[in-house]
């Protein structure tokens, strides 16, 4: 792979990462405080909610970023041709992990909102999308880290021959 690529991939991580450590940073508690503050001020369960959502926001770019980092780390093994190696695998299984669980904490979140008559019809479809994605993303990645299984494989044989 050109370098050029690699290092433009490797600058809109780090954009990306940056972007998540805002939102984590800045928006999440923003949120929460709007919610409090606004539309359902008064309610005994919207603290607890907000709760809940703060920390659901934190863990989900949580997942994301780790995600994001584990790309870096394979663009650099890339750069360094050295990608038919079993850490690469490893990273990857954890790469599935992220994005399972990703989807998976759209569940209870979507749960807690509609239990506490508080999901707004945009936000709904946007945790259903996250799901869809999530759980897409992961099937994808299983099916690439199988070809990356093969292609280990076969360089280690092809080693052994050479």
């Amino acid at each position: 792979m050109r370098p050029w690529i690699i290092r433009t991939a490797q600058a809109l991580l780090a954009v990306m990462l940056l972007a998540l450590l805002v939102i984590q940073a800045l928006f999440a508690p923003l949120i929460a405080r709007e919610a409090v503050c606004c539309e359902f001020a008064g309610d005994p369960l919207v603290s607890v909610v907000a709760a809940f959502g703060m920390v659901w926001l934190i863990v989900e770019a949580a997942c994301v970023q780790v995600f994001l980092v584990i790309v870096w780390v394979l663009l650099s093994t890339v750069a360094r041709r050295r990608i038919f190696d079993r850490r690469s695998l490893r990273l990857v299984t954890v790469m599935v992990w992220c994005a399972l669980v990703f989807a998976a904490l759209t569940i209870p979140c979507f749960a807690v909102l509609s239990a506490a008559q508080m999901l707004p019809g945009v936000v709904g479809f946007v945790l259903i999308g996250g799901f869809i994605g999530g759980i897409a993303a992961a099937l994808v990645i299983v099916v690439m880290r199988e070809l990356l299984a093969t292609a280990t494989r076969l360089n280690d044989e092809m080693s052994e021959v050479v």
